[in-house]
């Protein structure tokens, strides 16, 4: 390995963590914009990781290729994050792969086209997959300090129809809860957080709901908390008494993956049949259901 070569390569090492750690700062603790659920947004990744590379490439653009795949080691930042989970990170791969491409003297223009167009495809792909909601912070007459208000900016994932997967989460008890047995009439599923104040917002009115469909029998409901402290979301349960079977995730970053959850609270519509739909705001979860159940 020639000196200049090492040189470079120390170079874009040094490049790409700074470059990754000035962005995870902006978006993960800054966060100017007030992006709601910022940590659960996998555009953010892929646009860290393009910016990154692309430094690191331009660096090393006269770097021979057998030593190019040792600008992926700052990769293992993305673990700090939870991002750095089979398959997205083939994706992130993907992406820095392209990037580099961009900044090689030797390929032709219209590679270095498709290249860039496709880090672009891929970016705009997951930016608009999830929802996108901005949290502004308004006065509350009703309490002391301010409330939260969550913006939706865009959300494509609305009306789409899945099927439930194959995911175990845990009872109160520590029993297995399969997901997949919510079948046989119509269930609203909330997924929430104690630490998530829109979803404690919205709970007065979900177990207002709960009781006005109490006698409906072809109609269920299911409350499941993300959180990752247990004992936070069984002291909830102790002091609030919620109605219904209540779940918690067995590994919050597998559950998120599990059912594209994007932000928070999240409401699914699951049919009968195991089919479900995505609403973010419990009025609309609503509407849906009393259609479905009239």
């Amino acid at each position: 390995m020639k000196k200049t070569d090492l040189l470079r390569i120390l170079a874009g090492l040094v490049s790409t963590v700074a470059v990754m750690a000035a962005l995870f700062y902006v978006f993960m603790f800054w966060n100017p914009y007030q992006i709601y659920n910022v940590n659960l947004l996998k555009w953010i990744p892929i646009l860290i990781c393009a910016l990154s590379l692309g430094a690191a490439g331009y660096i090393n653009r006269e770097t021979p290729l057998l030593l190019l795949p040792v600008l992926f080691l700052p990769f293992a930042v993305f673990d700090l994050f939870k991002f750095f989970y089979l398959p997205f990170v083939l994706v992130l791969f993907a992406v820095g792969i392209l990037t580099l491409a961009v900044t090689r003297p030797e390929l032709s223009r219209s590679t270095k086209i498709l290249a860039t167009t496709s880090v672009a495809t891929i970016f705009a792909v997951f930016l608009f997959s999830q929802p996108l909601r901005i949290e502004t912070t308004t006065a509350n007459p009703a309490a002391e300090g301010d409330l939260s208000v969550v913006n939706t900016i865009w959300d494509f994932t609305e009306q789409e129809r899945r099927a439930l997967p194959e995911h175990v989460l845990a009872t109160p008890n520590g029993d297995d809860f399969h997901l997949k047995n919510l079948r046989g009439k119509t269930h609203l599923v909330t997924i929430w957080a104690t630490w998530c104040g829109p979803c404690l917002a919205e709970k007065p009115d979900l177990e207002r709901l709960k009781a006005e469909m109490a006698d409906e029998e072809s109609v269920g409901f299911l409350d499941l908390s993300i959180d990752e402290d247990k004992s936070a979301w069984k002291t909830y349960l102790d002091e609030n008494d919620p109605k219904g079977p209540q779940v918690i995730a067995r590994s919050p970053d597998e559950t998120r993956r599990a059912l594209n959850i994007g932000a928070l609270p999240l409401h699914f519509i699951v049919d009968p049949d195991g089919q479900y739909r995505t609403f973010s705001s419990l009025k609309q979860a609503e509407t849906a259901l009393r259609d479905v159940d009239g």
